[in-house]
C-alpha cells in the first residue's frame, strides 16, 4: 500500500488491531484511555502501549534489524552488489519500472530485461529474493513509514543521548519528541529506497540498508508505503468483557460473543450456546470446547463462524436468531446440524 500519511498508517494499525479483537497500541492521551482513531496526532513514545499484542509501525531500528534477516555491514540483505534480478529501483529491467511492483513479484519467476541500471539482472536465473528473516521488498520497491521521529543525531549511536553529552541509556524507541535542533519542523523516519533511486543517487544511495531519510508525517507519495509489526505479546482470553453489575460480578458480557455466565472451573454457560469450555488469546485466537461438536475455533473477525478441524476441515455458520436450540450450518456438507443446550443432536 501506498499514498498514506504517517498519521493514516497508525490510525489503519489501530484499526486492524482493534477488527481482530487486539488491544490497540497508540492512544490521544499518555494514560492509554484513549484510543487514537480520527485526526492528524503527532505522538510521542508515552501515547504507546508498548505492551500490547497490536500491530504498530516498527521502530526505525527494528526495520533495520528484520531488514538486514541476520546479516551485519552489507549494503543490501543478500550482500553488496545488486542487479535487475533482486529488487524494484529506477530502469532496474522489471516490467513496472516507475512504478511499485505487486507483493512479492520477486518470488523466483520475476521478468527482467535489459535497461540502463539492470546491471546484467536479465541474464541471471531468478532468485526468491526473501530475506532471512521472510521478508520480500524491504530493498525498493516503495520507502517504508518508520515510528521514530527523525533525529540526524540519534542513530549514530545506539544510546539515548543529546548533542554533545554521553550516552545514559540504551533507548532502541528513538526520540519521544521532536528533537529541539530539527530545523526542518518535524519529520518521521522512512527507510528502504523505493523504484525511483538506483546507487548512484546524487544525495546518496538511498537502496542501502543503512539509508536514513525523512518526511514530514502528512506526506503522502506513490514512492511511500508501509509494512507493520506485532511484538509477540499473549493477551488474556477475553481480557475486554465486560462484568454485568460490579467488576466482580460472574455474568459478562463481549460485544461480538454476546453474554456468558463464567464458573469458577473455567467452563462458560453462554446464553445461547451453554455450557462451553474456551481457551486461548484476547478475541482473535479462541478455541470453544462444546458438546458434540467438539474444539471449534474462532474470534472477533470471524464469528459467528467456527472451524471445527475433524474430518479434514469444516467452516460451519452459528444461526443466532435459533435461541431454543444450537444450530450450525455445514458448509461443505451443506446442511443444518442442531444441538439443544445439552448437547443432544437434532
Amino acid at each position: 500500500m501506498n499514498m498514506v500519511t504517517w498519521y493514516d498508517v497508525v490510525k489503519w494499525c489501530n484499526a486492524r488491531t482493534e477488527k481482530e479483537g487486539r488491544t490497540p497500541v497508540y492512544y490521544k492521551d499518555t494514560a492509554l484511555t484513549q484510543v487514537y482513531r480520527k485526526g492528524d496526532l503527532d505522538l510521542s513514545n508515552n501515547h504507546v502501549n508498548w505492551f500490547s499484542s497490536g500491530y504498530r509501525l516498527p521502530t526505525e531500528a527494528e526495520w533495520e534489524k528484520v531488514a538486514r534477516g541476520g546479516l551485519v555491514g552489507t549494503n543490501y540483505p543478500w550482500g553488496n552488489n545488486i542487479d535487475g534480478s533482486r529488487g524494484n529501483y529506477r530502469l532496474s529491467g522489471d516490467p513496472f519500472d516507475n512504478g511499485s511492483t505487486p507483493v512479492g513479484y520477486f518470488d523466483g519467476n520475476q521478468l527482467i530485461i535489459e535497461r540502463y541500471n539492470s546491471y546484467g539482472g536479465q541474464n541471471f536465473s531468478p532468485f526468491e529474493m526473501v530475506n532471512g528473516y521472510g521478508l520480500f521488498d524491504v530493498f525498493g520497491n516503495v520507502n517504508e513509514w518508520c515510528w521514530d521521529w527523525y533525529d540526524p543525531e540519534w542513530y549514530g549511536n545506539p544510546f539515548t543521548k543529546t548533542i554533545n553529552s554521553l550516552a545514559l541509556v540504551s533507548n532502541n524507541l528513538g526520540p519521544s519528541t521532536v528533537p529541539t535542533d530539527d530545523i526542518v519542523g518535524g519529520t518521521r523516519v522512512i527507510r528502504g529506497g523505493s523504484f525511483q533511486n538506483d546507487e548512484g543517487s546524487e544525495s546518496g544511495n538511498a537502496l542501502r540498508l543503512a539509508y536514513r531519510h525523512q518526511r514530514k508525517p502528512d506526506t503522502a507519495l506513490r514512492t511511500l508505503g508501509f509494512r507493520c509489526v506485532r511484538s509477540d505479546i499473549k493477551e488474556k482470553l477475553w481480557f475486554d468483557a465486560l462484568a454485568l453489575g460490579s467488576s466482580d460480578a460472574k455474568w459478562k458480557h463481549l460485544d461480538w460473543f454476546g453474554t456468558f455466565f463464567q464458573s469458577d472451573y473455567n467452563w462458560i454457560y453462554h446464553s445461547t450456546l451453554g455450557w462451553i469450555y474456551p481457551v486461548g488469546e484476547g478475541s482473535y485466537d479462541n478455541w470453544l470446547f462444546i458438546d458434540g461438536l467438539d474444539w471449534l475455533w474462532t474470534n472477533s473477525a470471524v464469528y459467528p463462524y467456527v472451524y471445527s478441524p475433524l474430518s479434514g476441515g469444516i467452516w460451519l455458520w452459528y444461526d443466532r436468531s435459533r435461541t431454543e436450540s444450537q444450530w450450525f450450518y455445514n458448509f461443505k456438507e451443506q446442511a443444518w446440524i442442531g444441538f439443544d443446550l445439552a448437547g443432544s443432536e437434532k
